[in-house]
């Protein structure tokens, strides 16, 4: 009797609708409760002063208790904040490359690899290569992040990641999940010269939460020409006259 009695109790409070008060579960328990005291007295006569007993103790302990906090159990679910969703709404067509919010502004310019950059500008690449943008996609712990957050989500979790570490190769569709097999130079480049100075707008305040997010920031290499077919357009934090 006192095992079917905890059973009862437990299986409303833990297995009924999830979201159900304590309260209402042990309503909805002792109303069972009491319907098995009925049907037992009524066969074992024997049993009829010892599940009054019990019946009395739990009253007292746990019943009485339990219609008195009530009023206050029922108020505190009514102001308890609701559970926001599990994603936010975003825009695939602003945010094609979507948890990542890189967007690119495609041309017939491509992204250059940072050796090209290097044949101008020795000494800029030189501080590139040991800086973190370097080692952004190939550093073997973001990989082997990488590679569980894979196994453990699916791909499509992935994108949150390379939007970043390594955009260029990322909106050119070079990047299919974590390894370096196989990569070109610009993908194996991480954040590479071109990608800092291809950021031609960000987007902060037109992302999900209006906030500024995971790469939110618009990538633009370069635009089509008439005679050449394309025009390289790079961008930098002073006006060209001032380098």
């Amino acid at each position: 009797m006192r095992l079917y009695i905890i059973k009862i109790w437990v299986s409303n409070w833990f297995l009924d609708t999830p979201g159900q008060s304590l309260v209402a579960a042990l309503r909805s328990g002792f109303a069972e409760i009491f319907l098995l005291k009925a049907i037992l007295m009524g066969k074992n006569k024997h049993m009829k002063e010892k599940i009054f007993g019990i019946t009395i103790i739990l009253a007292h302990f746990l019943i009485l208790p339990a219609f008195i906090l009530s009023p206050v159990a029922s108020e505190m679910e009514s102001v308890m904040p609701k559970q926001p969703e599990p994603y936010m709404k975003a825009d695939r067509d602003n945010y094609p490359y979507y948890p990542s919010l890189l967007r690119w502004e495609k041309s017939k310019a491509d992204f250059n690899p940072p050796q090209s950059c290097a044949e101008c500008h020795p000494d800029k690449y030189d501080e590139w290569q040991g800086s973190m943008h370097a080692l952004a996609f190939i550093d073997p712990v973001y990989q082997g992040e990488l590679n569980l957050a894979v196994q453990s989500a699916g791909y499509e979790v992935s994108r949150q990641c390379e939007g970043c570490h390594t955009p260029a190769a990322f909106v050119r569709g070079e990047i299919k999940g974590p390894g370096l097999k196989g990569l070109s130079p610009l993908a194996l480049s991480g954040v590479s010269c071109d990608v800092c100075h291809s950021v031609k707008a960000h987007t902060h305040w037109e992302t999900p939460s209006r906030q500024p997010e995971n790469a939110s920031f618009i990538l633009s290499p370069g635009e089509d020409g008439e005679e050449s077919g394309y025009i390289l357009t790079k961008y930098g934090p002073n006006p060209p006259d001032e380098w």
